[in-house]
């Protein structure tokens, strides 16, 4: 017998799968498919549990009467409103009494009157003044009584202040203080 030994290498060479591509292929497709209805099970299991969450809130807020309340309470926090608007008038009615006596004082008075004081304190106005003619104090009262938010007219006083010389002819004139008290209407 002989023996015989082959010295060269020797290639193994593995049969090639034909159908191997195409198992590959089965193989994506399958898992792709099987991928996306997991996908889709898990969305449409997320949206089931937001719908019922949905549900049970649109169930508490037909439920709750509290929401309710907000409608049924306007007539009354409307009232209120009103009550509170009708107060700020009442406070607020008496800040421009001042300021429309002076006005009113301002037309009622003559010519020759000069005003020097004015003070105003709960309703009692009291103005003094100067003139030329004592005659022009009386008509001054009698502008002001007319006027309809004084009250009462008072004439506290009117003195006779001092002679003066009015131009270069040496004319002497008299010059007249007066102070009134005048009680106001309240608005």
């Amino acid at each position: 017998m002989k023996h015989e030994m082959n010295l060269l290498p020797v290639h193994v060479t593995q049969k090639k799968d034909k159908n191997g591509p195409k198992r590959k292929g089965w193989l994506m497709v399958v898992g792709s498919f099987l991928g996306v209805f997991l996908l889709y099970g898990v969305l449409l299991f997320l949206d089931g549990s937001c719908q019922n969450d949905l549900t049970q809130i649109e169930e508490l807020i037909k439920s709750k009467s509290d929401y309710q309340i907000i409608y049924t309470n306007l007539n009354s926090q409307k009232a209120l409103l009103e009550h509170r608007l009708s107060l700020l008038a009442a406070v607020n009615a008496g800040k421009d009494m001042p300021v429309n006596a002076l006005a009113e004082i301002n037309q009622a008075r003559p010519e020759g009157i000069k005003l020097s004081s004015f003070r105003f304190d709960d309703g009692l106005l009291c103005i003094s003044g100067e003139t030329q003619n004592n005659a022009e104090i009386l008509e001054f009262k009698e502008k002001l009584s007319q006027v309809e938010c004084f009250k009462v007219i008072n004439m506290v006083n009117t003195n006779k202040k001092k002679e003066a010389v009015m131009d270069k002819n040496q004319v002497k004139e008299d010059i007249w203080d007066f102070t009134f008290d005048i009680q106001m209407v309240e608005v």
